[in-house]
């Protein structure tokens, strides 16, 4: 089913827009009644169109403010999203704004929001961390890929070249100069402010206007900058494919240089390309070899392929010090830093790094799954099932820790202790066949009662991959359906029999 997300927000919220524009950047699909085209229509009732449109919607998504506590509109559209969603047709994740999480009671249909699972954050331009990590435990939440923010340094000498290209062409028709200047003058400010400010969708409204003046008022005149520009911009609001093309096209441009193989490498990166990005990055360094984001994107796609660290100092200066990487970038370089020395036998030092990240309070659940893994190598096992353990306790809302943890106690024999966990990350991901699976593996081998109504719960859910029929096969198996857990595992890309599991329980 395709994803179709509605925002529920108050235009009184400022953050809204900036809100507005990172969930737009995502694989969202969210409908914004501002852009042209989407518009609520003349003549029609706002309330009930709105409902409409939440009628239509796969996901919802309330922002809960002050601002839309007080709002008729936004609880209409909640009341609505409710609805459906008791009837299990609709995803509902509200978005907390945090002055509101010490009011105990939320007015009117709000309140049934309370006791649905939310991530917050601040509301102020201080708190665009916070808004972040919202939003990518979002995309976590409904699986797809987070696209995060273009560097805050984002190569953007790269609009005073699209600056400078624009003095030095001369228009079509000599007369309008000036004003076709300010004109662009203009555009090339919106430009640059959108980016530095994040609001990369006014951006790329401004560079495309740029672009399209020049087009019609320049002819004859061959421009460049403005081009790769637009692909940046087309990067951050996640329209890679789209900057892909863009920037391929500009790739036999007379006047091509390093600025538009660092693109290319950051959207492979984006991708997850780690190998072709380290190879882009290191093509933008042969045609600038005193280029740091380049040098900087070498080490860490290199990282990231998994590529053997050849100079350890080199690559934990970059890590520590390189300016053209984001928060995020640099947490998850020193990740990739520690497993490539992990993979190296160089256990000690992954160790070192991941603790430190621990100490200064750093870590993320992924760094305590990587130290856990690390640990085992070592075995020191006691170490690592304590350090889950603290980490469970700090993000108890995040599904793939617990389910990094119920293998953890699956592989180690502590069946009760994983009970509870498996429990709480089928409510954390209710439509997961593969979280019930374990779930139900953990309570047959500790011996519980409600084993066979996970078993029934399991084997009634819909398969959405091959994987899914195993999974039900299964449950059909405990549940003593024989012939049609074998129908299943036939549909099944899995070779392992039922018995195989029981044979391990026993």
């Amino acid at each position: 089913m395709e994803l179709k997300t509605f925002l529920s927000f108050s235009s009184r919220d400022t953050f809204v827009p900036r809100l507005l524009t990172r969930l737009q950047a995502q694989s969202l699909n969210v409908w914004d009644y501002s852009v042209e085209g989407d518009e609520i229509p003349g003549g029609e009732t706002i309330t009930s169109y709105l409902r409409d449109r939440v009628g239509k919607c796969t996901l919802f998504l309330p922002v809960v403010s002050l601002n839309s506590l007080r709002s008729p509109f936004t609880a209409a559209e909640v009341e609505c999203a409710l609805n459906r969603h008791v009837d299990g047709g609709l995803r509902i994740i509200p978005l907390v704004e945090r002055s509101v999480l010490d009011i105990d009671l939320w007015p009117g249909p709000y309140a049934g929001l309370r006791a649905i699972r939310y991530h917050f954050f601040g509301g102020g331009v201080e708190a665009r961390a916070q808004m972040e990590d919202a939003v990518a435990r979002v995309c976590q939440d409904v699986g797809v890929p987070f696209f995060g923010l273009v560097a805050d340094t984002p190569r953007l000498p790269l609009m005073e070249r699209v600056d400078r290209e624009l003095m030095q062409r001369v228009p079509r028709d000599t007369e309008r100069s000036n004003i076709l200047y300010a004109r662009l003058d203009k555009a090339i400010r919106v430009c640059k402010l959108g980016l530095e400010q994040g609001d990369y969708a006014q951006a790329l409204k401004a560079i495309e206007y740029f672009t399209a003046m020049v087009e019609n008022e320049y002819e004859g005149e061959t421009f460049y900058y403005p081009y790769v520009a637009r692909a940046v911009c087309l990067i951050a609001v996640g329209r890679l494919p789209e900057s892909v093309q863009a920037l391929t096209a500009l790739r036999l441009h007379p006047e091509c240089e390093e600025s538009l193989f660092g693109a290319l490498g950051y959207v492979r990166q984006a991708q997850g390309l780690f190998a072709e990005a380290a190879e882009l990055y290191r093509e933008a360094l042969r045609r600038d070899p005193s280029d740091p984001a380049a040098a900087t994107g070498v080490v860490v796609n290199e990282l990231f392929a998994g590529e053997k660290v050849v100079d350890l100092p080199k690559a934990c200066s970059v890590i520590e010090t390189g300016r053209y990487l984001t928060e995020d970038e640099r947490e998850q370089a020193q990740e990739a830093l520690a497993l490539g020395l992990a993979g190296m036998g160089q256990s000690e030092q992954a160790a070192a790094i991941f603790f430190k990240k621990v100490r200064e309070r750093q870590a993320t659940p992924s760094t305590y799954i990587n130290l856990a893994n690390v640990l085992v190598d070592m075995r020191r096992h006691t170490e690592a099932r304590e350090l889950l353990l603290q980490a469970w306790k700090e993000h108890s809302e995040d599904a793939e820790l617990g389910c990094h943890l119920v293998r953890y106690f699956l592989e180690t024999g502590q069946y009760g202790e994983a009970v509870p966990i498996a429990n709480r990350v089928t409510e954390l991901l209710p439509d997961r066949l593969y979280v019930w699976f374990e779930r139900l593996i953990v309570e047959r081998r500790a011996g519980c009662k409600d084993a066979l109504q996970t078993a029934e719960h399991l084997a009634k859910m819909l398969p959405n991959t091959k994987e899914d029929f195993y999974y039900i096969g299964y449950a059909n198996w405990v549940l003593g359906r024989h012939e049609r857990a074998m129908y299943d595992l036939e549909r099944s890309s899995e070779t392992k029999g039922f018995d195989q599991i029981d044979k391990a329980e026993t």
